[in-house]
């Protein structure tokens, strides 16, 4: 004869097995669910302090967003990567002399198209934004978009990642 190895449970206690299948799924589904919502809010705020430092052109506060190891794909010229080398394009845009920001705007100050992943630790957000440039030959306008890639470094948001282009060939004089 057999022995039956299956264990048997009294009526109304729960099967060890049960209980440690309980307990695991219990976990991985804690461990994986995220409140999107609190997510999305938490980003748009970063957002937001990012991009009003931006448009005030305060670099040290500008850099308190971003990744160490953060890439910027800026229009018209290479990709640059790590905080140093931001700091350094930040720098050119804000003090060249020959063609220099003068404002920068962007719809990434109240964004309604961040979207959050379900694992809570990345995010994306789309855009367009406006520079106007300071030159010798007067000021000229450039309208473009953006794609931003958030990352949840630390239980805070962080850009890692940044491609900007133009909608046209080159900035044209601001209209009168």
């Amino acid at each position: 004869m057999k022995a039956n190895l299956v264990m048997q449970s009294a009526p109304g206690f729960i099967d060890i097995r049960m209980m440690i299948v309980l307990f695991v799924s219990s976990f991985i589904f804690c461990s994986c669910t995220h409140d999107i919502g609190k997510e999305t809010a938490a980003v748009r705020a970063r957002s937001k302090a990012v991009t009003t430092a931006e448009e005030s052109m305060n670099i040290p506060e500008i850099m308190k967003y971003w990744a160490k190891d953060a890439i910027v794909q800026p229009a018209g010229m290479p990709q640059i990567q790590g905080k140093e080398a931001i700091i350094k394009l930040y720098h050119q845009m804000f003090g060249d002399t020959a063609m220099k920001l003068k404002s920068f705007t962007s719809s990434s100050i109240n964004s309604p198209n961040i979207s959050v992943a379900q694992s809570g630790d990345i995010a994306f957000d789309y855009g367009t934004n406006k520079f106007v440039w300071s030159t010798a030959k007067g000021e000229l306008v450039e309208m473009g978009k953006y794609l931003i890639v958030w990352k949840k470094i630390n239980d805070d948001w962080y850009v890692s990642a940044i491609s900007f282009t133009s909608d046209g060939e080159a900035p044209v004089p601001v209209p009168e």
